[in-house]
């Protein structure tokens, strides 16, 4: 039965439900020797093939749409929450040029480096991580995180890890005199 065209052309298929279809086929084959038997056997190859493709797209499609698991009842706890903080963010001036930049996370950290930042500062000076503001309860405090260069708040020096309260209108500058300057904004 190697050479049997229905074998051949079921075989050249190279995904799973088929080669699966096969050993049905060749059981089934081992049982029957009428040609219309065959003819059905083929037909019913076709069709586990097209549910098993349709299973396959939906299997796909779940683990696309489903790719986090999410804790239920956290939207309405994190509405909550955003209502109770004011809304604030930090403009960044450096070489003329004023930025906002919205502070959304509980804990925001501001560097050089890409992996573990929220804010990408490349200015001359800046560490990897050099400042961490974090908020809890609507109120917000900043800490050097043991810069190289170190930061000064509203001008005079931060000891390292150390928290300060922020308040609207503070300014936070980075690495020096020459280094970029950080307000603290509320509404």
């Amino acid at each position: 039965m190697p050479n049997s065209p229905l074998l051949s052309h079921v075989s050249s298929a190279s995904n799973q439900p088929i080669r699966a279809s096969i050993d049905v086929i060749n059981k089934d084959l081992a049982d029957s020797t009428g040609s219309n038997r065959r003819f059905g056997l083929m037909e019913s190859i076709e069709r586990r093939t097209a549910v098993s493709e349709r299973q396959e797209g939906v299997q796909l499609s779940r683990m696309i749409n489903n790719d986090a698991t999410v804790l239920l009842g956290q939207d309405k706890q994190a509405e909550e929450n955003e209502s109770r903080l004011p809304a604030c963010w930090l403009e960044r001036e450096a070489e003329g040029v004023t930025e906002q930049i919205v502070l959304q996370a509980v804990s925001f950290v501001i560097g050089r480096a890409g992996d573990g930042v929220h804010y990408v500062d490349s200015s001359s000076g800046i560490s990897r991580a050099h400042l961490e503001l974090s908020g809890k309860q609507g109120e917000w405090a900043a800490k050097d995180v043991g810069s190289r260069n170190g930061s000064a708040w509203n001008g005079q020096m931060m000891i390292p890890y150390k928290a300060y309260p922020l308040k609207s209108g503070d300014c936070i500058q980075l690495a020096g005199n020459k280094g970029p300057k950080y307000f603290y904004r509320t509404l």
